[in-house]
């Protein structure tokens, strides 16, 4: 794990918190951020991170390692500047890794396969990052608000959020 993933990290896990179970919201019951049908595509698909059968019983340590796996390294964060890398593994915890991929495949004007490739990387880091990331925010809450009724609850928030990533982003650019 990169300063970048720890930086990233300690941003989404304070906008998740922790053990929650918010009626209505369309991930359910989740610890960290992390929904049970994510532990249990994880504990299918990385054996040997040992992480729990339910969300009661994960721990943040075994959230990290999610995290990096599942999402950070998925979604090609580890090749991104960290701006870029921010929006982007925010985006996929919070509406899902294809849904993210799809956001930056239209930022970018590629075919949309919500597969994160080598093609998909190069367009990213060959973009002008503060396009990028407007026209990738804008794709983000362009989704959010386009979930049916039964999710609208959660929509203004949705959108906070997206903004506060954006602008984060954004700010983080500067430093660069």
């Amino acid at each position: 794990m990169d300063e970048n993933f720890y930086s990233i990290i300690a941003y989404v896990l304070n906008v998740e918190g922790g053990l929650a179970d918010v009626k209505g919201d369309p991930g359910g019951r989740t610890n960290y951020g992390v929904t049970q049908s994510t532990l249990n595509d994880a504990r299918s698909r990385f054996p040997e991170l040992n992480l729990p059968a339910t969300v009661d019983a994960l721990t943040r340590a075994q959230t990290l390692s999610l995290y990096y796996r599942v999402f950070y390294l998925a979604c090609g964060c580890n090749a991104l500047s960290y701006p870029l890398a921010l929006s982007l593994m925010d985006a996929a915890v919070n509406a899902g890794l294809s849904n993210a991929v799809a956001f930056a495949q239209r930022a970018t004007r590629l075919s949309v396969d919500g597969i994160m490739g080598p093609h998909t990387l190069a367009a990213i880091n060959a973009s002008n990052a503060v396009e990028f990331l407007i026209e990738f925010n804008a794709q983000r809450n362009y989704h959010d608000v386009q979930l049916n009724s039964t999710e609208s609850q959660f929509e203004l928030g949705w959108s906070r959020r997206v903004i506060r990533t954006h602008t984060l982003s954004v700010q983080a650019l500067k430093s660069v």
